[in-house]
């Protein structure tokens, strides 16, 4: 029997199942006439009055100061001013953070 490897032939094809899935997402989505705002390139933002807020689809805390945090999401910065700013949890895709938030202004990437 040959050896296959030696002469660079592939017998199956490396799949990325993360863009898989996002794929079929996005298909899933259109198919139902569901809001684009489901899918997983747009961050979503839920405030509780000004001391709690949750923001999905975050990819990197930037900055974290009590009165100051930058979060880098997949298509803008979200930036919180306020006073006792405080990340409360944090997972890869959501960060949950609790204060006296003042402000919340959004800077393009």
């Amino acid at each position: 029997m040959k050896n296959l490897k030696k002469e660079g032939k592939k017998l199956f094809k490396k799949i990325n199942f993360k863009s898989k899935i996002s794929e079929v997402k996005e298909r899933f989505i259109e198919t139902l006439e569901l809001p684009k705002e489901l899918s997983s390139d747009f961050a979503r933002i839920t405030m509780i009055e000004n001391s709690q807020i949750l923001i999905e689809g975050k990819n990197n805390i930037v900055d974290y100061y009590d009165n100051y945090i930058k979060i880098q999401t997949q298509n803008v910065y979200i930036i919180l001013d306020g006073k006792n700013l405080k990340i409360n949890e944090i997972t890869d895709e959501e960060v949950l953070i609790s204060g006296e938030i003042s402000n919340v202004g959004f800077l393009n990437r």
